[in-house]
C-alpha cells in the first residue's frame, strides 16, 4: 500500500511524465505504479517500454523494460538480446516478466532522481540499440557507463 508521501510523489511524477512524454501513461493501485507508451527513435521502428516503480519507490529504483518486441533480436537476426540475460555489451539486466529485457538505467539511484530521467534513458537505450543495428558496433559503447544519463 502507497503512503501519503508516495502517492504525492507519484502524483507529481505523473504530471511530469505527462508533460515530457505525453505518450506514456501512469497507473498505479494499492502496491503497483507502472509507466507504459511507444516510442520510435528515429522514426523507424516502435517499441514499447514499461517502467515499475517498486512498493518502496522512490527510496527503491524502478525497473525499466522493453515489452514490445519481445524478443529483441540481435543484428545477425539469429539470436536475441534476451538470450543475454545480463550483459555489459547490451547494458542490461536480468530479464523481467514474460523475458523482456531490462535496461540497466542507473547504478546509482537515490530518491532525487525521477521516472522522467528513466524513460529518458530507455529512450536513449532504444536509440542505442537502433544505432547498433546500423553499425554491428554493442550499445554499450552508446551508453555512459558512470551511473549518469
Amino acid at each position: 500500500m502507497w503512503t501519503s508521501s508516495q502517492r504525492v510523489r507519484l502524483a507529481v511524477e505523473q504530471k511530469l511524465v505527462n508533460r515530457e512524454f505525453p505518450d506514456f501513461s501512469m497507473s498505479w493501485w494499492e502496491n503497483v505504479a507502472q509507466f507504459e507508451g511507444w516510442h520510435s527513435p528515429i522514426g523507424s521502428g516502435w517499441y514499447q517500454l514499461r517502467l515499475f516503480l517498486p512498493p518502496h519507490y522512490p527510496d527503491q529504483a524502478p525497473n525499466l523494460y522493453v515489452v514490445n518486441p519481445n524478443p529483441l533480436l540481435k543484428r545477425c537476426g539469429c539470436c536475441s538480446i534476451n538470450a543475454e540475460q545480463r550483459s555489459h555489451s547490451f547494458h542490461t539486466w536480468e530479464n523481467g516478466p514474460n523475458g523482456c529485457v531490462q535496461i540497466c538505467h542507473n547504478r546509482f539511484w537515490d530518491a532525487s532522481q525521477t521516472s522522467v530521467l528513466v524513460i529518458l534513458k530507455g529512450i536513449l537505450w532504444l536509440r542505442a540499440y537502433e544505432a547498433y543495428w546500423a553499425t554491428s558496433r554493442p550499445i554499450a559503447e552508446f551508453m555512459r557507463t558512470d551511473g549518469s544519463l
